[in-house]
């Protein structure tokens, strides 16, 4: 899914692009971990995420 805003920005203002596009995530990123309690992103785990008593991670 992230690919999809380098091509954006690839396509919109070539390489500059492709270097706002990631300036873009990293806010994005570094404000959700904030938003999280976090401030390194190797010490996430699954922990943060919510989810409903009877979810279970059984996949199929």
């Amino acid at each position: 899914m992230i690919q999809r805003a380098f091509t954006y920005g690839l396509g919109a203002m070539g390489r500059e692009g492709v270097t706002e596009a990631l300036k873009i995530i990293h806010k994005e990123l570094d404000v959700s971990m904030a938003l999280c309690g976090h401030q390194d992103v190797t010490k996430v785990d699954r922990d943060i995420l919510m989810t409903p008593k009877d979810f279970t991670s059984d996949w199929v």
